[in-house]
């Protein structure tokens, strides 16, 4: 049986979010002082790597949605696609791993709205990512990762690659052509914030924390970061061949830039 809370939540969902064209503009401030701890939970995060939480998340028609007093406060940032990134790092497993290939699986197809209010925790965000938009194994980004991205893949090796990725045992773009997150939580002081999301793959809610740097200048935003995650654990099965001698890393480890541009709100 569902809460209250998540009953209005999934009523506002839908109405609410689209009223930021009546916003009134404030500034984002540092969290108070009592929220100092956040810090130290940030540093110790980012040695760990990786911010997860494997417990089960709400179903789509729960997502959080943001107050109406939080949407009315806030300032309206809208991503910037060619200006942010997501790439996956995708690391081979198995008896045979040596006749497979890592690979760098990269978007730049972010799209969705950031809404920035006087403290982190009274902000909120909606991306969208279109999964048609992955690019398998561009060479320079094969180049940037280094060492376990030896070389050079054929775009034939590169387009199979993207085949299975994108096929219904894994992604399954066809029917489920979009991944959306949603943010439940923002807690620490700027720069060092943690996000606490909902991501929708395949039609499954997942949640994950993520440790993030966020920089606020002259109406730009630029939120920057790594984490890992497994596979299995946001619905997706991975790639597997020969009983499993030749298969994909369940984790998977991830880098992200997030660019947004203020906007002013229209009447």
């Amino acid at each position: 049986m569902l809460s209250d809370d998540c009953r209005r939540r999934a009523q506002r969902l839908a109405g609410e979010v689209m009223q930021v064209s009546g916003s009134n503009a404030q500034s984002m401030l540092p969290a108070r002082k009592g929220q100092r701890a956040n810090r130290w939970l940030f540093t110790a995060c980012l040695l760990l790597g990786v911010l997860y939480r494997g417990e089960a998340a709400a179903p789509p028609d729960e997502l959080s949605a943001p107050s109406p007093e939080v949407v009315r406060a806030a300032r309206l940032y809208r991503v910037v696609p060619d200006r942010s990134e997501l790439r996956l790092l995708v690391y081979r497993s198995g008896a045979l791993a040596m006749l497979g290939h890592n690979h760098v699986i990269s978007s730049q197809a972010f799209n969705g709205s950031v809404y920035v209010g006087e403290h982190p925790e009274n902000s909120f965000f909606i991306l969208n990512l279109p999964v048609h938009s992955f690019e398998v194994d561009r060479p320079e980004l094969r180049s940037e990762e280094g060492k376990d991205f030896p070389g050079s893949l054929d775009e034939k090796a590169r387009q199979r690659t993207r085949k299975n990725m994108l096929g219904e045992s894994m992604l399954d773009a066809e029917r489920y052509p979009d991944m959306r997150l949603t943010s439940r939580q923002i807690s620490g002081e700027l720069p060092e914030l943690v996000l606490t999301m909902d991501v929708q793959i395949r039609g499954q809610v997942s949640q994950l924390q993520v440790p993030v740097e966020v920089v606020i200048d002259m109406g730009h935003l630029t939120a920057t970061g790594h984490f890992s995650f497994e596979q299995t654990a946001v619905g997706i099965k991975p790639f597997r061949v020969m009983l499993g001698a030749m298969r994909v890393r369940d984790m998977v480890d991830v880098k992200f830039r997030i660019t947004a541009v203020q906007t002013t709100p229209v009447p």
